[in-house]
């Protein structure tokens, strides 16, 4: 894989699997219009078999239809993996490829849109995503968490871009998502993506965060910044720790990889120093804030055991068992200077530098398939984005229930996360010193 890249993108079947077998690649070319539709831009009459999202050459108004038509495919599609019993990461490449593409697809669109009206992009730049998209472990319902780099930053550069976001904005308000709370696609609605608006009675942004908009440089920089210092941040939404967790990991979704792969490079030699009088690197340090970061999500457990004792209530996957395992991962990566954005594959190469016990990696991976598998059952079956399941007790309509044996595995589960508290805690007290993971 190369530097920057997001994780599965190349995985995009075009045809639904037959149960048994590997999913194949068929190549697809999108439906174009007739001339008079493009001109006019009426919605698209072609119907839409491909579980693929990919660039339509048609009018805005015209792609927007054949979006929500691919979208609903391949939300169809993932069902089906899940039920085939395909594996679960197989299952996230295959959205994350459909969210990466959908993505890239609304900034073509978008910047020719802003040609027809004769603005030509005035800088090289790229779109690189955050959060799952980084990962590669979006599900069917997640939002779009990401950052533009630019080649060059001036103001008349940052009005045309902030146009362009503007654009892409309107696109995605048309393919009609859930929204808000409930998901779907939509810019990240705590504010990690850089469409922001500035209001007419004060110079104050709302919904997205100026300081993702911005060179490599400056993002290099950004991600140096501690959970301590809020530094400049203006836009309350999306406060300095959460944009210094974010850059953390970085995945390519558009536009020049050169950008992304510069932005890791300028990260990589600020956290390769020293703070004056210290011994351990930067780079250590931000791997033991991030490993500090886990332990408190591993806190978390205890909500888990309380609601197994009772075989009654709700839990929250997403907060319970996935974000521990993240926050730890990442913070162990950091630490020992392994470049990897995927949770999984990051576990792997853990264990193959003997940081992770072989057996207790294998247990982690469990948890994280397991939490991963839950979640996205629950959002396929509700149609938005959800988190909490039940475990026991009255369920709402839309409520996941666990099964009897699902609960049995979250039990296991939560044997797996006690373990990862102690280890986790140990070598944050010794700074590293003590390899708990063993």
């Amino acid at each position: 894989m190369e530097p920057g890249e997001v994780s599965g993108t190349h995985l995009q079947p075009a045809l639904p699997p037959i149960k048994g077998e590997a999913p194949k690649v068929e190549p697809y070319e999108t439906p174009k219009l007739s001339n008079e539709a493009e001109v006019k831009g009426k919605p698209s009459q072609v119907e839409v078999s491909s579980v693929r999202v990919s660039t339509p050459q048609m009018a805005e108004e015209a792609a927007v239809d054949y979006f929500k038509k691919t979208i609903a495919n391949m939300r169809d599609h993932a069902s089906t993996m899940l039920a085939e019993g395909q594996k679960i990461p197989d299952v996230f490449d295959f959205i994350t490829g459909n969210y990466t593409s959908f993505l890239s697809a609304a900034a073509k669109l978008a910047e020719k849109t802003l040609a027809a009206k004769g603005k030509a992009c005035p800088t090289a730049y790229a779109i690189g995503g955050l959060g799952s998209l980084a990962r590669g472990e979006v599900s069917p319902f997640s939002d779009l968490d990401f950052i533009l780099l630019v080649q060059e930053d001036t103001p008349e550069i940052r009005k045309y871009f902030e146009e362009l976001l503007g654009t892409m904005r309107s696109i995605i308000l048309g393919l009609g998502e859930p929204g808000g709370q409930r998901g779907g696609i939509q810019f990240c609605t705590g504010g990690l993506n850089p469409v922001y608006i500035k209001t007419e009675t004060k110079r104050q942004e709302k919904g997205g965060s100026p300081q993702l908009l911005g060179t490599p440089s400056d993002m290099g920089s950004r991600a140096l910044r501690t959970y301590r210092d809020r530094g400049e941040v203006t836009n309350p939404s999306a406060p300095l720790p959460s944009i210094v967790v974010a850059l953390q990991q970085v995945g390519f979704v558009h536009g020049d990889r050169a950008l992304v792969e510069q932005f890791v490079k300028e990260r990589d030699v600020v956290y390769s120093g020293r703070d004056p009088g210290e011994v351990a690197t930067i780079r250590q340090k931000k791997g033991l804030e991030f490993m500090q970061s886990g332990a408190t999500h591993l806190e978390t457990i205890g909500d888990l055991e309380k609601v197994l004792q009772k075989d009654m209530g709700y839990i929250d996957i997403k907060t319970t068992l996935l974000r521990p395992i993240q926050g730890t991962i990442l913070g162990l990566c950091i630490y020992y200077g392994i470049e990897e954005t995927n949770t999984l594959k990051a576990i792997d190469l853990l264990v193959k530098r003997d940081i992770i016990n072989k057996d207790f990696g294998k247990k982690i991976k469990d948890v994280y398939c397991f939490g991963g598998q839950i979640r996205l059952k629950a959002q396929l079956a509700a149609k938005e984005e959800v988190d909490k399941v039940v475990a026991g007790g009255e369920a709402r309509p839309k409520d996941y229930q666990l099964t009897p044996q699902e609960k049995l595995t979250l039990a296991d589960c939560h044997r797996t996360l006690l373990a990862l508290r102690l280890a986790n805690n140990k070598f944050n007290q010794t700074s590293g010193q003590v390899k708990s993971f063993r």
